[in-house]
């Protein structure tokens, strides 16, 4: 479903929403693994306002749709999930800014 590798002998993928019967989803593409340096820089943008980031997470996502342009070519919309801004929420629209530099740079 998400394109991680599986652990030998796994039946189904380890990620608990991938083996979810209830997802509402068929399959996701990763951009990158969220592990050291990369996580880091997420959290401090998405978790800290750390909006410096958008440029790079918005390049990363164009360069991840051209070279996977095969498979999102038959869709006419792709959609983020948005993210909550005001009050109890975050300060910014991490996803929106992110999808905003990403057809900048496109």
């Amino acid at each position: 479903m998400c394109e991680r590798p599986l652990t030998a002998g796994a039946p189904r993928c380890p990620n608990p929403l991938c083996a979810s019967a209830s997802r509402w989803f068929h399959w996701n593409i990763a951009a990158a693994e969220r592990s050291g340096p990369l996580a880091a820089a997420l959290n401090a943008y998405k978790y800290r306002g750390v909006r410096d980031w958008a440029p790079v997470f918005g390049g990363m996502l164009a360069e991840l749709m051209e070279r996977r342009r095969h498979l999102l070519e038959p869709f006419d919309l792709i959609t983020a999930s948005p993210s909550f801004v005001g009050r109890g929420g975050r300060d910014f629209d991490h996803t929106r800014l992110l999808l905003v530099e990403a057809g900048r740079q496109v």
